[in-house]
């Protein structure tokens, strides 16, 4: 009998201290998700910025960074440190994607909008650089107003693979790849110098001094859709200069 009440003894005591240690590690776990959120919820606001700077400004960010907030908590509740990545780079895609999808579900581009962008596309898939907005409106067969409204529509639909292709270029360190992004950078800095002056102060105020378009509409006098317009003109004229150099047109 006192074998048998030893034995049940050892379990119980066995079990108190699995319980003990489950209850000490689900709260070290919990610690660590929570340092995890509060250290990194500036960054939630920095990618939110990055994503979200060329939207119009009716946009309700305080709603973009609260989805992006998801995000964040989602990614902590899954991170596992001793795979030795670095949380920023695995809460990353998790954040934006979770910003990108309330941006999708709030998206102000109608089917028909979408429906000209693959018409634009196409059109610049046919034409040889530079191709200017008139002769992409004959080659799609629409109105200038309307291929003006795809290349607004353009800079919402390209911004988010931009921002991703940033942040891969940045955890990228072979030596080509660095060669290859220092010749594009020269190509661009060529074609900046070629824009109208307007159109060079817009590209250099929005990328350079990363001012917002309502804030480049100030300091130049003209609306905010205007710069917008401006700054989709000027990024198209960009595209097809660099397009024009690599497929070595004169």
């Amino acid at each position: 009998m006192s074998t048998l009440k030893t034995d049940k003894a050892t379990r119980e005591k066995a079990n108190l201290m699995n319980s003990l240690t489950n209850v000490y590690q689900n709260a070290a776990k919990k610690q660590k998700r929570d340092r995890l959120i509060e250290d990194h919820m500036e960054y939630v606001r920095q990618v939110c910025g990055t994503l979200c700077k060329r939207l119009p400004g009716t946009v309700d960010l305080q709603n973009l960074q609260s989805a992006g907030m998801v995000g964040l908590i989602q990614a902590a509740q899954k991170f596992d440190d001793s795979k030795g990545i670095n949380f920023k780079t695995y809460s990353y895609p998790r954040i934006r994607g979770a910003i990108i999808d309330e941006i999708r579900r709030n998206s102000p581009l109608t089917q028909k909008v979408m429906k000209l962008v693959g018409k634009v596309r196409n059109a610049l898939e046919t034409l040889e650089p530079p191709a200017t907005t008139e002769a992409i409106a004959t080659a799609a067969n629409i109105t200038l107003q309307e291929v003006d409204e795809c290349l607004l529509a353009m800079q919402i639909v390209t911004s988010h693979n931009a921002d991703e292709a940033d942040h891969v270029a940045d955890r990228e360190s072979a030596p080509d790849s660095a060669l290859e992004q220092q010749e594009r950078l020269e190509l661009l800095t060529a074609a900046i110098e070629n824009l109208p002056e307007r159109d060079r102060y817009v590209v250099q105020m929005y990328y350079t001094e990363e001012l917002r378009l309502k804030e480049i509409g100030v300091i130049l006098g003209i609306s905010e859709s205007r710069v917008s317009r401006v700054l989709a003109n000027a990024e198209l004229q960009l595209r097809e200069m660099i397009r024009r150099s690599e497929n070595g047109i004169d």
